[in-house]
């Protein structure tokens, strides 16, 4: 079973833990549509402090400067950010807000590798952060995200 696998099993479980515990989780999906849309793959979990995801950067995501349009790559880091969430606390959460600085175009055909991290959980909302590296290991964009943590 390789890393991507592992992950997905992880949060499958969690997932159905939480099902099996909450009459309000018959509609959850994780990871969500637009994870499996973006081919988002999951590369790394460091238990209680991040979540790496790879994306490709396909044709359909360019802006007019057929680079990676700025909604698609922080839509990447809502993806790793909800991915890590489930993965901390095993519940539903919604982003409160999300913040993204935008660095170097990301070229069209590149892979992309976001790392989200967890900076801090309070009972009832958490602030990650993440960073996005092209194949190059070169930094394109930074985002920090203000979570809600829903009890159901």
């Amino acid at each position: 079973m390789d890393v991507h696998e592992e992950i997905s099993n992880a949060l499958q479980e969690k997932l159905a833990e939480y099902m099996a515990s909450s009459a309000n989780a018959k509609n959850l999906e994780v990871p969500p549509k637009i994870f499996q849309e973006m081919q988002g793959r999951f590369v790394s979990y460091m238990t209680n402090e991040s979540l790496q995801i790879s994306f490709p950067v396909k044709e359909t995501y360019a802006n007019p400067m057929q680079t990676m349009q700025g909604g698609m790559i922080a839509t990447a880091f809502d993806c790793a950010f909800g991915a890590l969430s489930y993965l901390l606390v095993a519940r539903p959460s919604a982003t409160l807000g999300l913040n993204t600085n935008y660095i170097r175009p990301i070229p069209i055909g590149d892979t992309i590798l976001v790392e989200a991290k967890l900076v801090v959980r309070g009972f009832h909302t958490m602030n990650l952060s993440g960073e996005c590296y092209n194949s190059k290991k070169k930094l394109l964009a930074t985002a920090t995200s203000h979570v809600l943590l829903i009890n159901t």
